[in-house]
């Protein structure tokens, strides 16, 4: 049923979203942007450790922003403890991850 809905004319690019359950009535058409607001909203959207493939556990990102404003080591040296890229490092000590 999704599948034919996906494919009516003039719909090209957006998702098909639900509100709690698959049934017919709870779906609605809305962009990838509307779709992603909508998770954040619910609290379904998953970031952090909830994200299966994650490599860090929450309170380890805040160990390593603290570690590295006391000045325990560099970035390399940090990435070399938690098993990371230094980007990695990186972008969690810049908030950015």
């Amino acid at each position: 049923m999704i599948e034919e809905w996906e494919s009516i004319p003039g719909y090209e690019g957006y998702e098909v979203s639900n509100f709690g359950n698959m049934r017919f009535t709870n779906l609605v058409r809305e962009t990838p942007k509307e779709n992603h607001n909508r998770k954040r909203e619910h609290v379904t959207l998953l970031y952090g450790e909830r994200v299966g493939n994650s490599k860090l556990k929450d309170y380890e990102i805040q160990e390593i922003r603290q570690l590295y404003l006391i000045g325990y080591g560099t970035q390399e040296v940090l990435a070399e403890k938690y098993n990371v890229s230094v980007n990695h490092i990186n972008r969690i000590i810049n908030y950015r991850s």
